[in-house]
């Protein structure tokens, strides 16, 4: 089990450094796991998919990718507003995002 030390936690929580870059765990590797995610995704296994996602999240604050996908399994869960909170981030991240943007939309147009 990886161990981190003050210092660490203290950049990851300023968003300094992400957990992904602590644990030496590479693109390739992010990527695999992604794609596994994803697969659940695409099957209709939200529960597995949305494990995934979240422990990716751990890894890697930042990335749009994960936020637009948990916004997704969200919404289809109608958790709206954890929905509406990950299609921001994916939003702020990436601006140009068309399908948050959309689905975020979808949730403003239910309230």
């Amino acid at each position: 089990m990886a161990t981190f030390d003050g210092e660490q936690i203290q950049k990851i929580a300023r968003g300094e450094i992400q957990t992904a870059q602590i644990l030496d765990i590479n693109p390739d590797q992010m990527a695999a796991v992604l794609l596994a995610g994803h697969l659940f995704y695409e099957n209709g296994k939200f529960s597995e998919a949305q494990k995934i996602f979240e422990g990716l999240l751990i890894l890697d604050t930042r990335n749009p990718f994960v936020h637009a996908i948990l916004g997704s399994i969200y919404q289809k869960q109608d958790q709206f507003e954890l929905a509406f909170q990950h299609y921001s981030r994916a939003i702020q991240s990436f601006p140009k995002d068309i399908g948050s943007l959309v689905n975020r939309g979808e949730i403003f147009l239910r309230f």
